[in-house]
């Protein structure tokens, strides 16, 4: 009811993205996501890629710059675009280019994230659970925001039910749900979450605890996996860099 499904004892929502990073989707966008700290609680985020029929499809672009292009000409023949007019008009320009005499593809993406707050079992539990849940959606909307040229938002208690039993594992679906985010094959693959976590040295002198609760043992003198004991600390002011480096060199000595 309301808000939320639920999985299991779990209240759960879903917050989507909208539209993909502008101009560009860079190497490092996604990791906004799967390296933020903030983003500490239980989700599973879903990049769904939808091979189309390119001769179709293609004639579905072009019909669409078509109407973006005539909706703006006035009675007297000149052309008056406002600025969003003339954004999605040069984003679908260079999808068309992209796709011009090469062996680009188009595809529909759909990105999203499945969002889980505390297991609920009494109302009192449910009522902490679903407070959580909407700070959780919260921290998500604003984890994917951050990400430049990003919209992205909750859904809706409607769209929610239509859209949640498709996010179920071996449920996956080619229709249109009107999630879709039309581009070139290559510009998207940044989207896909395939980036894994280090194990960590075998034999560490520094232990460190990730924000999902994950240990990982640290030895800059590893030669067999590190061929230099030089490391690089990066994070914003007052996250704890010098403090953190601190009790490696004293781990060390």
């Amino acid at each position: 009811g309301g808000e939320h499904v639920r999985h299991g004892a779990h209240p759960a929502a879903i917050v989507t993205m909208f539209t993909p990073p502008q101009p560009a989707i860079t190497a490092d966008a996604l990791r906004a996501l799967t390296l933020n700290p903030s983003l500490n609680f239980r989700h599973t985020i879903v990049a769904e890629f939808v091979y189309l029929d390119q001769r179709k499809s293609t004639k579905r672009l072009d019909r669409r710059i078509r109407q973006v292009r005539r909706s703006h000409i006035r009675a007297d023949g000149r052309v008056k675009q406002s600025p969003e007019a003339r954004a999605t008009l040069i984003d679908l320009e260079t999808v068309r280019d992209h796709v011009t005499g090469s062996r680009e593809a188009l595809i529909d993406v759909r990105f999203y994230a499945i969002i889980y707050a505390e297991p609920a079992r009494t109302r009192g539990e449910l009522k902490r659970s679903l407070a959580n849940l909407d700070s959780y959606c919260e921290r998500m909307v604003t984890a994917m925001q951050s990400i430049p040229g990003v919209e992205g938002a909750r859904e809706e208690p409607d769209s929610l039910r239509a859209l949640y039993h498709r996010a179920i594992a071996g449920e996956a679906d080619h229709r249109s749900v009107g999630r879709e985010i039309t581009e070139v094959a290559g510009s998207l693959a940044t989207l896909a979450p395939v980036e894994s976590a280090w194990e960590g040295a075998e034999r560490p002198h520094t232990l460190c605890s990730t924000p999902t609760g994950r240990l990982i043992g640290l030895n800059f003198f590893d030669s067999a996996r590190i061929s230099s004991p030089l490391a690089l600390v990066l994070g914003e002011p007052g996250s704890g860099k010098s403090t953190f480096m601190a009790r490696v060199i004293n781990d060390v000595l």
